[in-house]
């Protein structure tokens, strides 16, 4: 597929085939979704998820509920539950209320853009060899390393199923690291049964 572009509204319109082919990521995915659009409208991530209604947080909130539906395989029962304590219906007006704004003010198009590209990038990230702990998911892993004294070289490489070589900080525990789809997808299941 070739890099293409169009127009729409006399705005340029990119679209990466690397950015956008990327598959619907886990619920857990939804918290990464909130920190950042938290990050680029300096609201805190506690009130998104609360059930206020000020203006000022319930448009931050209806981005969330948008890119969670775009980005993960969630359900709009969890989406709500997870950002707003929201029913499902809640979460499908908020993602019409989001592409109404996207159609008329410019601004929101525009933080909106660039949250969407940054989600984007991460997930395109947590798609590839993002590695978590397979006990807490998180990613705050440490690898053992054998390094010669003589040269200060590394000696092989990192095995991600080795228990004895991964520590995680968050848990406390040896573990053995997964790609964090693969998390999300053994969470997600567990989670049915």
């Amino acid at each position: 597929m070739v890099n293409s572009f169009f127009v729409k509204n006399n705005i340029m319109i990119y679209k990466d085939p690397l950015l956008s082919d990327i598959p619907k990521l886990g619920f857990t995915f939804i918290d990464d979704i909130v920190r950042l659009v938290s990050e680029k409208t300096n609201i805190p991530e506690e009130i998104i998820k609360s059930k206020e209604r000020k203006r000022e947080v319930l448009q931050p909130r209806q981005i969330c509920h948008k890119l969670a539906k775009t980005f993960t395989n969630s359900s709009l029962e969890t989406i709500g539950q997870k950002v707003g304590q929201k029913d499902h219906a809640t979460v499908l007006n908020s993602i019409k209320t989001v592409n109404n704004y996207l159609d008329t003010e410019i601004g929101f198009r525009s933080l909106y853009n660039s949250i969407e590209m940054e989600v984007r990038m991460l997930a395109l990230n947590r798609t590839k060899n993002y590695r978590v702990c397979a006990m807490c998911g998180s990613s705050d892993l440490v690898a053992t390393a054998y390094i010669s004294l003589e040269t200060m070289n590394v000696i092989g490489t990192v095995d991600y199923d080795d228990i004895d070589k991964i520590y995680c900080r968050s848990c406390k525990e040896n573990t053995v690291a997964m790609t964090a789809v693969d998390y999300d997808y053994y969470r997600s299941y567990s989670e049915k049964v």
